[in-house]
This record gives structure tokens, C-alpha cells and sequence, in this order.
């Protein structure tokens, strides 16, 4: 009997991501997407979609207006001061797990920020084509 996907097995898929029709992002066999289900923090939709899949399962997942999720961090971890031109929505670059992203600041305060990776596609649709490569 074929391994389902349930919470704590490792996961590796290829998949190709479209927005607007266009190709965006792809993991593929070579380098695929690998993470803990249900442990891993990633797209809550995505990660719903993978539930009692099996390997070798293909299938297209749809989301509309496409949400990336927030995360807060202590201020002064980011700043010494807060700069004074300082606002929402402004654009950030972070270093994180040994590489830059850009963040966007959703709110803050003196003691806290609300970041959100800074993602193009947000609000739009997105279609993605996936395959479940292996469970572990």
C-alpha cells in the first residue's frame, strides 16, 4: 500500500507556479521543494492540497488572490532607532537563512514589527501544477 502524506513526513515535489499565464516559479526533480508536512511553515492552501496525496500523485491546485503570510519581530532586532521615515508598506532587505529577501513592513511600534515577504504576485491568482516526488 502506497504512503499518504500525513503530518511529520518529509516531502519532496517538483512543481511549475503561473501567474497571469506566466511561469513564475518551479522546483523541479533536480532540486525540488522539500519540507516537513504539517511542521514547515509554508502556504497553508498548498499544504492542505498535499493531504492523503501519494507519490508519484500529479494534480493542479488554483488559489485566488494569493496571500503571503505575515511574521513580527522584536524592533530592535532590525533597528538600533526607529528611522524616522519609517513606514508602512515600506521595503525592507533582510538577510535570512543565508540569503537577502525583501520584506514589506505591514505595522509597527516601538516594540514590534510586522513584516510579510514582499511577493509580487500577491492579491492575483495563481495556478500550480504539482507532483508529488517522494515521502519519507
Amino acid at each position: 500500500m502506497a504512503v499518504e502524506i500525513k503530518k511529520g513526513s518529509i516531502v519532496k515535489i517538483s512543481f511549475e507556479a503561473y501567474c497571469e499565464g506566466k511561469l513564475f516559479d518551479k522546483k523541479d526533480e533536480k532540486k525540488p521543494l522539500e519540507f516537513k508536512y504539517g511542521v514547515d511553515k509554508i502556504n497553508s492552501y498548498f499544504e492542505k492540497s498535499l493531504e492523503g496525496k501519494k507519490k508519484g500523485d500529479s494534480y493542479e491546485l488554483k488559489i485566488k488572490g494569493f496571500e503571503t503570510p505575515e511574521f513580527s519581530l522584536p524592533i530592535e532586532l532590525l533597528f538600533e532607532e526607529i528611522p524616522e521615515d519609517l513606514k508602512k508598506g515600506n521595503l525592507l532587505d533582510m538577510d535570512y537563512g543565508g540569503k537577502t529577501n525583501t520584506v514589506e513592513i505591514v505595522d509597527f511600534d516601538d516594540y514590534e514589527i510586522r513584516l510579510k515577504l514582499y511577493n509580487p504576485i500577491e492579491g492575483k491568482d495563481v495556478l500550480f501544477k504539482i507532483r508529488v516526488l517522494d515521502i519519507i
